[in-house]
């Protein structure tokens, strides 16, 4: 089984394209998703509880369309980017799905492994762009993973590959993305 990290800070308005994104991951191979939401520190009287409360609503989402949901919820009061990279390093996942936020890049650079951006209309059956950067030089690896990210559309994903020793676009479960008909190549 594949256990993907659900990023949902940058989704709180909605949630509805994560949880596609995870359905069609789970598509292929048997996923299990653990929710990870990162609270800023002027938030943190607040803002777990908040935090809480969305990662229940996607929780009850995903359990919906018979995805599996970790027992494990990370909420952490730190930047989205802090977050990712500790869970990653703690959990081992193989991949992160977050939402188009603000700047999704620094949250895509600081994870080990494949992410899928998903924009806030982009739904299942909706184009992917799958880029394999993990041959390029670092340098021009991020300088193309921020074009594609600052060009990604509301009903757009991209399935970013950018580390060199991770699983490319051809293995599970990310082969749900590449061989749709609607993904890019």
């Amino acid at each position: 089984m594949h256990r993907l990290l659900l990023a949902t800070e940058f989704a709180e308005a909605n949630v509805r394209p994560l949880v596609q994104a995870a359905l069609a991951l789970a598509a292929v191979e048997p996923v299990e998703v653990v929710l990870v939401h990162a609270v800023s520190p002027e938030q943190a009287a607040h803002g777990l509880d908040a935090a809480d409360r969305a990662c229940e609503a996607v929780e009850r989402q995903l359990l919906a369309e018979g995805v599996d949901v970790s027992g494990t919820r990370v909420m952490r009061v730190c930047s989205p980017d802090e977050l990712l990279a500790t869970s990653c390093r703690e959990l081992g996942p193989s991949g992160v799905i977050l939402a188009a936020g603000e700047d999704p890049l620094g949250a895509v650079r600081s994870v080990g492994c494949p992410s899928l951006v998903v924009g806030p209309r982009w739904r299942h059956g909706l184009p992917v762009r799958v880029e394999d950067l993990r041959s390029d030089p670092p340098l021009l690896r991020w300088r193309k993973l921020r074009e594609l990210l600052a060009l990604l559309g509301p009903d757009e994903a991209c399935a970013a590959f950018v580390s060199p020793e991770g699983p490319g676009p051809f293995d599970a479960p990310w082969t749900a993305l590449s061989s749709t008909p609607t993904a890019a190549g």
